[in-house]
């Protein structure tokens, strides 16, 4: 029974799910001592209703982000909107992978008509900045490289 439970209660929010998508999925950036470089992301409105998003941006290069529109308004004509953030890198970060999630959240309609406290569900989506930092003297390079059949067949 609780397995037909979960299925229908799945069928009935996945309607607020496809409301709202965001592309890429995750961007990587190889580290540049100081680099400055703005990263576009698109924001799907696939309701296409009018809606009021909230961005921001957490984890480890939370810092090192600046996102100049933190609330931007879709109307219900657009189907998609570019939003840039940029990323200013420090001179120095430790060897490893760094990452930043840029979270985009729908506000619920009840609280941007109202503006009053509610509690409810508001839809979210993510797109993750990696940031590559190399190990001193640690690398590899590598080329892959794949050349046609030749007359017999045979693939070098």
């Amino acid at each position: 029974m609780s397995k037909k439970l979960f299925l229908l209660l799945f069928i009935f929010l996945s309607s607020n799910v496809l409301a709202m998508g965001i592309s890429p999925g995750r961007t990587t950036i190889d580290f540049t001592p100081g680099l400055e470089k703005i990263v576009i992301i698109t924001i799907l409105n696939s309701d296409q209703k009018n809606i009021t998003l909230i961005i921001s941006a957490q984890g480890e290069l939370q810092d090192y982000v600046l996102i100049s529109q933190n609330e931007i308004r879709l109307r219900a004509d657009e189907v998609s909107r570019d939003v840039g953030y940029t990323v200013k890198l420090p001179q120095q970060l430790e060897p490893g992978l760094h990452t930043a999630d840029i979270i985009v959240v729908q506000l619920p309609d009840e609280f941007v008509s109202t503006g009053q406290m509610s509690v409810g569900a508001a839809v979210a989506v993510l797109t993750q900045l990696n940031v590559n930092v190399p190990y001193p003297g640690k690398f590899a390079e590598a080329q892959l490289n794949v050349v046609g059949p030749k007359e017999d067949g045979k693939v070098l």
